[in-house]
C-alpha cells in the first residue's frame, strides 16, 4: 500500500522533500505540495572483491490531472561515485550528460519551459542528491536510473557494503547559533550544503514489495561468512567465494540502512593491492594492515573525553545504546588514564570542570552522571565541539575524543572546520548510533581528527520482530571494538616512499595515523607499466617502522574497472577538505573549485558544482507556463492558484489523508 508512505508524509510547507525515507518526490500544484508514489525502487549491486558498483532505480508517477514538476532527495554511501545517469519517459531512453551544475540547470529550465521532459540530478552533500523531473504528465510514470561505485571498507577483518534506506531529518542551527567566536573559522557557504530542512523527524519503514535488492558478491578468495544484519535475506551460495543476496519484502523492512558484512578466508598480510590498466589508464589501489596493537608501557598517558549527543532525536533507543557504549568504555579505562565527560543539546555542560583520575570512585561518579542523561532539545554540535576540544591537555598526555551521536544535523562544513582547527594534536573519534547515521559528518570528523568512526544500530530491530538480532549484543561488541581502538594509534607519522612509481595525485596525500584493526587505503594513478617497490613508513612507539611491498602495474588489468572513478571520487573529497580548511584562502577556492569542476567533468562525476541533466526531444506539455514549470529548489513558486483539475486532485488526496488519519485515531 504504498499511499500509506505518500499519505503520511502530505506537506504543505513548501516545495522541500522530507528527508525521513530512501525517496519522496514532491510536486508542486500551485503554491501547494503534494507527494507522488514511489512504485518501486531497484538496488542490483556487483561486489568484486572491495569494490562496488551500484545500479540504482526509482520509479514514480503522477496521479494528479495536471501536468506537474516533481523533486526528490535520496541518500547514498558518503563515498559513492555516482557516474551515470539515465531518464525513461515512456517509450524514450535519455542519457544523461555530466556538465557544469549553471550549465546543466539552465538546460533544464530552459527544456521545463518548453514544455519538455527533462531530469536533473545534483549534489546537495556529499552523501545527499536531488533529482528534478520537469514536465510529468498526469497517469505518467518515469523512470530514473543511477549508476555509481565506491570502495568497500574493511573494519575489524570484515567487509562493509552499506546502502542507505533512508535519510533522517536533519536540524539546521539558526544563523546567530553559528556565529563564531573570535579566533573560530568564519562560515563557509558551500552552495547547497547547508540546504534547510523540514522539522519533521519521523521515521517510516519502507512498505513491503516497494523495494527489491540484490547483491552479486564476487570476494575473490572462499568465503567464510555473510551477515545482513537487522534484514532479513536469502542468501544463495554460487560458489565458495560468490554469493547471491536478496533482500525479503514478503515482512517488515527495517527502517534501517542496509548493511551487508563479509569475510573471507585469506591469511592475514600486512598489505594488498589492487590494480587497473586499460587504454593507457592506470590506477593502483594498496591495502596496507596496520602492525600489531602496542603493548601499554609504550602508550602515552590518556585523557579520555566522552562527548554525547542529548538532542532530541537521540532521545529513547539511541541514547541507552550510547549508554552501553559508555559503561564499557568507563570499564575499560587504565589506572594511569584521567577522563571527562560532556553532554550537549541546545547547550554543553560537563561532569566536572576538570579532569578526573579514573579511580573506582570516579568511574562510579561517571557511570551515575551517564545514567542521568536524557534526549532532548535541538542539537547545537558546535558547543560540544567547543566544550570538548577548547581546554588545554595536561603535558605528556594524549587527548584521545570519543564523539557519540546519530549526526542529525544540516551545518556539517561548520563542524568539519571547527574540529580541524581544534583538534590539534587530539585524536577524535567518531560513534554513529542510530538507524541513519550522517555517515559523511561522522567519517569526515574522524579523518579531521585522525581517529576513525564506528557505527551501531540503535536497537530499532526488536520492534520489527527481528529477535533474532541481539542489538544489546551489538552495541557491546561494537563498544568493546572501539575501547581496544581507543588505544594510541598504532603507527604514526605516516610516509609513502613510492620508490620511483610514476604517480600522479596519490590520495590521501596527508596518510593519518593507523589505528588497530583500520587499513589505510592508498590509490594513485600510473604513468606507465612497471614493477616498483613501495615503502610505508612511520613510528611504532616513538621507534622509526618500516613496511616494503613490490607492487606490479601491468599492461593491461581492466578486472576492477571501478577503480579510477574510486580515485576521482578521492581526489574530489580530499580537493574538497582542502575547500573547507581554514588555512585556504579565497583564490586557492576559486582553483580548487575548477579542479573539482575538471574532475567531475572528466571522469563523469557529480560533484558540487557539475551535474546530470536529460532532457527528451519531445514536447510533452504543450501547454507549459509559469504555473506548473516555475519553482525552485527550496523556495515556493510565485505562480498564482492552482487550476480547478489540480484542486480536485489536491483535495481527493487531502480527503484520503484524512480518512487515514481517523481510522489510524
Amino acid at each position: 500500500m504504498p499511499w500509506l508512505l505518500i499519505l503520511s508524509s502530505l506537506s504543505m510547507a513548501g516545495f522541500m522533500p522530507k528527508q525521513d525515507s530512501g525517496g519522496v518526490v514532491e510536486a508542486r500544484v500551485g503554491e501547494e505540495v503534494v507527494h507522488l508514489p514511489l512504485t518501486q525502487t531497484g538496488v542490483e549491486a556487483w561486489i568484486d572483491g572491495d569494490l562496488a558498483t551500484v545500479r540504482l532505480t526509482q520509479t514514480f508517477s503522477n496521479p494528479l490531472t495536471a501536468a506537474t514538476e516533481a523533486a526528490y532527495l535520496f541518500p547514498l554511501p558518503p563515498d559513492a561515485a555516482v557516474y551515470k545517469m539515465k531518464f525513461t519517459v515512456g517509450d524514450e531512453v535519455i542519457e544523461g550528460q555530466i556538465k557544469r551544475k549553471a550549465e546543466a540547470t539552465a538546460e533544464y529550465e530552459a527544456a521545463k519551459a518548453e514544455g519538455k521532459a527533462a531530469a536533473l540530478l545534483t549534489q546537495s552533500r556529499p552523501n545527499l542528491f536531488v533529482q528534478k523531473i520537469a514536465n510529468l504528465m498526469p497517469n505518467q510514470a518515469v523512470t530514473v536510473e543511477l549508476e555509481y561505485a565506491h570502495a568497500v571498507p574493511r573494519v575489524d577483518g570484515a567487509y562493509t557494503f552499506h546502502f542507505p534506506m533512508h535519510v533522517a531529518d536533519r536540524f539546521v542551527p539558526s544563523a546567530e547559533s553559528r556565529e563564531p567566536k573570535p579566533g573560530e573559522p568564519e562560515l563557509l557557504e558551500l552552495g547547497e550544503w547547508n540546504l534547510p530542512v523540514s522539522g519533521d523527524g519521523e521515521l517510516e519503514i519502507i512498505p513491503p514489495g516497494q523495494t527489491s535488492m540484490t547483491v552479486h558478491l564476487d570476494a575473490g578468495l572462499p568465503l567464510r561468512w555473510t551477515d545482513a544484519g537487522v534484514h532479513a535475506v536469502d542468501t544463495v551460495t554460487v560458489a565458495e567465494d560468490a554469493r547471491t543476496v536478496t533482500l525479503k519484502t514478503d515482512g517488515p523492512v527495517p527502517n534501517q540502512d542496509f548493511i551487508l558484512k563479509y569475510t573471507t578466508a585469506a591469511e592475514s598480510v600486512s598489505v594488498g593491492s589492487n590494480v587497473f590498466a586499460d587504454g593507457g589508464e592506470r590506477v593502483v589501489s594498496l591495502l596496507v594492515e596496520p602492525p600489531a596493537v602496542l603493548s601499554a608501557e609504550l602508550v602515552a598517558a590518556r585523557e579520555m573525553v566522552f562527548l554525547l549527543d542529548c538532542s532530541g532525536s537521540m532521545s529513547g533507543e539511541p541514547i541507552e545504546a550510547s549508554k552501553r557504549f559508555m559503561r564499557k568504555a568507563l570499564e575499560n579505562l587504565r589506572p594511569t588514564d584521567t577522563f571527562r565527560i560532556y553532554r550537549f543539546s541546545e547547550s554543553a555542560s560537563s561532569l566536572a570542570d576538570e579532569p578526573l583520575a579514573a579511580t573506582p570512585a570516579n568511574i562510579q561518579k561517571g557511570l551515575a552522571y551517564v545514567e542521568g542523561l536524557e534526549g532532548t532539545g535541538g542539537t547545537q554540535m558546535i558547543e560540544g565541539i567547543r566544550a570538548a576540544l577548547d581546554p588545554d591537555v595536561a603535558a605528556g598526555r594524549m587527548r584521545i575524543v570519543t564523539f557519540l551521536t546519530d549526526g542529525h544535523i544540516g551545518n556539517e562544513a561548520d563542524i568539519i572546520r571547527l574540529v580541524e582547527q581544534k583538534a590539534k594534536d587530539s585524536r577524535v573519534f567518531a560513534f554513529g548510533i542510530g538507524g541513519s547515521v550522517n555517515r559523511f559528518l561522522l567519517e569526515s570528523v574522524a579523518r579531521s581528527g585522525r581517529g576513525v568512526a564506528r557505527f551501531v544500530g540503535d536497537g530499532s530491530a526488536r520492534r520489527l520482530g527481528r529477535h533474532d538480532v541481539e542489538q544489546d549484543g551489538e552495541a557491546a561488541a561494537a563498544a568493546d571494538a572501539l575501547a581496544a581502538r581507543l588505544q594510541s594509534p598504532v603507527l604514526t607519522d605516516v610516509s609513502i616512499d613510492w620508490g620511483g612509481m610514476p604517480v600522479t595525485s596519490p590520495t590521501p596525500p596527508a596518510p593519518p595515523d593507523l589505528f588497530a584493526g583500520q587499513p589505510l587505503r592508498l590509490l594513485a594513478a600510473v604513468d606507465k607499466p612497471g614493477t616498483w617497490t613501495v615503502t610505508v613508513n612511520g613510528k611504532i612507539g616513538g621507534q622509526d617502522a618500516s613496511l616494503p611491498v613490490q607492487v606490479t602495474v601491468p599492461d593491461s588489468a581492466p578486472q576492477a574497472r571501478a577503480l579510477p572513478t574510486i580515485w576521482a571520487r578521492s581526489i574530489i573529497e580530499d580537493r574538497m577538505i582542502d575547500y573547507m580548511s581554514v588555512s585556504t584562502g579565497a583564490d586557492e577556492r576559486e582553483a580548487l573549485q575548477e579542479e573539482v569542476t575538471q574532475l567531475g567533468l572528466s571522469h563523469h562525476l557529480v560533484t558540487q558544482w557539475t551535474a546530470f541533466v536529460a532532457v527528451s526531444n519531445k514536447v510533452v506539455n504543450p501547454d507549459a507556463d509559469t504555473s506548473t514549470a516555475q519553482s525552485t529548489w527550496g523556495s515556493p513558486s510565485a505562480a498564482g492558484a492552482p487550476e480547478p483539475a489540480a484542486w480536485a486532485a489536491l483535495m481527493a488526496l487531502l480527503s484520503m489523508a484524512s480518512l487515514l488519519l481517523w481510522r489510524r485515531s
